[in-house]
C-alpha cells in the first residue's frame, strides 16, 4: 500500500516528536521540559505543515490538469498522425491513378500514330485504286468503242454476205 504524502507527513512528524519527548526525558528537565516542547512541537509542526500541505495540494491539482492536458494532447496527436497516414495513402493512390493515366495516354498516343500510318497507307492505296479504276474505265471505254467498230465491220461483212447471196 502506497501512503500519501499526508501520512508520510504526519509519521516524520510522530518520529520527530517522540525523538524531541526521549532527549527531553533524559536530559536535565525531566517531564517538565518533555511535554511543553512536545506540545510546542505539536502546533510548530501543524502550523508548519499546514502551507506544505496546501501548496503540495495545488501541485496536485496543477499535476492532474498537466496530466489531462498531455492526455489530450496525446489524443490529438495520434489522431493527427492517423490522418497523416491516410493523406500519404490516398496521395499514394491518386500518383498511383496518375501513373497508369499517364502510362494510357502515352498507350493512346501511339495507338493514335499507328492509326494515322494506317490512314495515311489507306489513302495511299485508294488513290491508287482510283487510279486503277480510271484506267480500268479507260480501257473499257475503248473496248466498247473498239466493239462498236467490231459490229460495224461485222455488220458490213454481213451486208456484203447478204447481197453476195442475192447475187
Amino acid at each position: 500500500m502506497e501512503l500519501t504524502f499526508k501520512q508520510k507527513t504526519w509519521i516524520a512528524f510522530a518520529i520527530m516528536t517522540t525523538v524531541s519527548v526521549v532527549v527531553a526525558f533524559t536530559g536535565p528537565w525531566g517531564l517538565a521540559g518533555a511535554l511543553p516542547l512536545a506540545l510546542l512541537l505539536a502546533l510548530w509542526g501543524h502550523a508548519a505543515w499546514r502551507p506544505v500541505e496546501e501548496k503540495v495540494g495545488e501541485i496536485a491539482t496543477v499535476v492532474t490538469g498537466v496530466e489531462a492536458n498531455l492526455a489530450r494532447a496525446n489524443d490529438d496527436s495520434r489522431q493527427l498522425a492517423e490522418g497523416a497516414a491516410t493523406q500519404a495513402a490516398s496521395v499514394e493512390e491518386t500518383s498511383a491513378s496518375l501513373e497508369e493515366m499517364s502510362a494510357m495516354t502515352a498507350q493512346n498516343a501511339d495507338n493514335a500514330g499507328q492509326a494515322n500510318a494506317m490512314a495515311a497507307e489507306t489513302r495511299k492505296i485508294t488513290e491508287q485504286s482510283e487510279h486503277s479504276m480510271q484506267e480500268m474505265v479507260a480501257a473499257m471505254g475503248e473496248i466498247t468503242e473498239a466493239s462498236q467498230k467490231i459490229a460495224g465491220v461485222i455488220k458490213l461483212i454481213d451486208e456484203i454476205a447478204f447481197q453476195t447471196n442475192l447475187l
